[in-house]
């Protein structure tokens, strides 16, 4: 006779009040960090937008450690980075780049106040997908730009500078453009 798992002592305690677990969404998940050192099937879960599972994290005194911690989640990511190309940034040239912050930034906060309450580094992706929209829209506004790259990330670079508030993002992290 096999001995119980845990899976099966919650399926059995669920069915004294009546309840029962749906097999597709439901599993046990080790929460492994530094000091769970043995290995398990699954380490990860995605719950609500968020992946849980182990991430490198910094003490108090700046040593780096395992810790389990959640995450903006893989296919929350992709639908935000859908989002932002639904957008079409790169065809409003008629507005000007304030008044695209005034249209976005509502949208831009709200997913850093959800999806950046733990762990905001991991939606680092997601705002250099916007920079990268945005300087495509630079490319297009100014038509001696459109061939130029470079040259339009470093006038938004120049941007950034003279108003880091203008994004939401900006404010938070100035990061390095990619050329």
């Amino acid at each position: 006779m096999r001995k119980p798992c845990l899976l099966d002592k919650i399926r059995q305690r669920l069915s004294v009040v009546g309840l029962e677990i749906n097999e597709e969404k439901s599993g046990v998940v080790c929460c492994k960090d530094s000091n769970r050192k043995e290995d398990h099937p699954k380490v990860k879960f995605t719950y609500l937008g968020f992946d849980f599972g182990p991430r490198k994290a910094i003490n108090r005194y700046g040593d780096i450690f395992c810790s389990f911690l959640p995450g903006i989640g893989l296919k929350a990511r992709g639908k935000l980075m859908r989002t932002i190309g639904s957008w079409k940034l790169g065809r409003l040239t008629r507005f000007s780049i304030s008044e695209l912050s005034k249209m976005f930034n509502p949208v831009l906060r709200g997913w850093m106040q959800y999806y950046g309450k733990f762990y905001s580094g991991a939606l680092y992706l997601v705002y250099r997908h916007f920079d990268l929209a945005l300087s495509r829209w630079i490319r297009r506004k100014f038509s001696n730009l459109s061939r130029h790259k470079t040259q339009a990330f470093n006038l938004m670079a120049k941007i950034r500078t003279r108003e880091p508030n203008l994004f939401v993002h900006w404010e938070k992290w100035n990061p390095e453009l990619v050329k």
